[in-house]
């Protein structure tokens, strides 16, 4: 877990360099490894020693029921239906790396989908995965929803994905207008 957040800052500060050096190098192992072959393509950051797995007796969120019933009746009117997730951005992969519940929808022949990925986090670990909120460059505003966290722009898109802290889990959202749909963590 350590290593998901460690590499979460290193990709903040060089990430065209660590994309230009993955595609120039070859691994030298003569059979691939387990995490080799399941790392999504993004950069995807290490975790600090202190954050801990969910506990065991939080109920865990699916992708049937981490947003509103609101939530669902717009994605459908929408048109988006269920795709397998992805590391939208590296601090999404930070926390699918760590357990989270990753979920996404997608229009059919568009490239418009929403990303979710939601993970228990208590208080106790809630400092190290605010850390490394700020130095992937997420500023807490807040905004739409208290307890926000506005990311980066995407470039091709010029939308700012959130992460929302609740009492008991972080939550990332790729479009902010999802944000206040989200279905209560602490259930």
């Amino acid at each position: 877990m350590r290593r998901s957040l460690q590499r979460l800052t290193l990709a903040t500060a060089v990430p065209l360099l660590v994309i230009g050096l993955s595609a120039c190098t070859t691994t030298t192992s003569p059979e691939p490894t387990a995490s080799l072959a399941t790392t999504p393509t993004a950069v995807v950051p290490t975790e600090p020693s202190s954050i801990e797995t969910p506990a065991a007796t939080a109920v865990a969120a699916t992708c049937d029921d981490v947003l509103t019933a609101a939530a669902y009746a717009e994605l459908e009117t929408d048109g988006l239906t269920p795709r397998d997730p992805i590391a939208h951005t590296p601090f999404m992969g930070a926390m699918l790396d760590t357990g989270a519940l990753g979920c996404r929808w997608g229009k059919e022949a568009t490239d418009i989908t929403l990303d979710i990925a939601r993970l228990p986090v208590d208080d106790a670990s809630w400092p190290e995965w605010e850390t490394a909120l700020a130095a992937a460059g997420y500023t807490k505003t807040d905004d739409p929803v208290p307890g926000a966290y506005t990311g980066p722009e995407e470039p091709g898109s010029g939308v700012s994905p959130v992460v929302v802290r609740s009492a008991d889990a972080i939550t990332y959202v790729s479009a902010p207008t999802f944000a206040a749909m989200i279905a209560v963590a602490d259930r």
